[in-house]
C-alpha cells in the first residue's frame, strides 16, 4: 500500500473560531447604519423563495463603507492565516454582500450550509453579534454537532467575530423573546479542489 504524506495544516478540521475583536464604538457605528425602513423578508439561499418553515427572519444589505469592510477583513485574514489557511479573494460585494439579519420572536433559520451550487466560491462565513445577549431569548447559533452551553454564552457576546467554514451545518434556533440582530457575510475564494 502506498501512503500519502500528511497535509501540513492540523487545524483545517476546526469547525469555528470566535474572538472578541471589535470595540464598542465600532459596533455602535455599525448599528447606526441599520435603516429601520429597509428590512425585507429573508429568502432561502439564492432563490426568490420565501419559506418560513426553513427561514423566518428579516435582512438588509450592509452599507458598503470601507471603514467597516477593512476592519472586518483584517480580522478574518488573521484568523484564516492562523487556522484554515484557505485561499481567499475577499468579499463579493456585487453579488453576495454582507447583510444585517434580524430575528424577532418566532423567527429562526433551520439547519443549512452557506456553501452550495449557488455559492460555490464561499469559503468562510462570519457572524458579528450586534444585540446584547440580554436583549433576546432563544436565537442560539448552533453547529452540528452542538457545542456546550458555557461556550454558547461566550459566543453571543457583542464585539465577537464568529468565523467558520461555509460548508459547516449550522442554524439559528427560534427566538422566543426580544430581537437578535447580527451582521453576517461570506468571504470568497477559488473553488475548493
Amino acid at each position: 500500500m502506498y501512503t500519502l504524506p500528511p497535509l501540513g495544516n492540523p487545524k483545517v478540521g476546526w469547525r469555528f473560531a470566535y474572538q472578541n475583536v471589535f470595540s464598542h464604538a465600532f459596533i455602535e457605528k455599525l448599528r447606526e447604519t441599520i435603516n429601520a425602513d429597509s428590512w425585507q423578508e429573508a429568502k432561502v439561499g439564492s432563490t426568490d423563495t420565501l419559506d418560513p418553515t426553513v427561514r423566518h427572519s428579516k435582512q438588509q444589505p450592509m452599507p458598503l463603507q470601507k471603514v467597516f469592510l477593512r476592519e472586518i477583513a483584517s480580522h478574518i485574514h488573521v484568523a484564516n492565516e492562523a487556522i484554515w489557511r484557505f485561499a481567499l479573494t475577499g468579499f463579493d460585494l456585487e453579488n453576495d454582500p454582507p447583510n444585517f439579519i434580524s430575528y424577532s420572536a418566532g423567527s429562526h433559520y433551520d439547519w443549512h450550509l452557506d456553501f452550495g451550487l449557488s455559492f460555490t466560491t464561499r469559503k468562510l462565513s462570519f457572524i458579528i453579534p450586534l444585540s446584547q445577549p440580554d436583549e433576546y431569548e432563544g436565537g442560539e447559533f448552533e453547529m452540528f454537532p452542538p457545542f456546550e452551553e458555557e461556550r454558547q454564552e461566550k459566543i453571543k457576546q457583542v464585539g465577537n467575530l464568529i468565523l467558520f467554514p461555509s460548508y459547516v451545518p449550522h442554524r439559528i434556533t427560534k427566538v422566543t423573546k426580544g430581537q437578535r440582530v447580527s451582521l453576517v457575510g461570506w468571504v470568497h475564494g477559488p473553488s475548493f479542489r
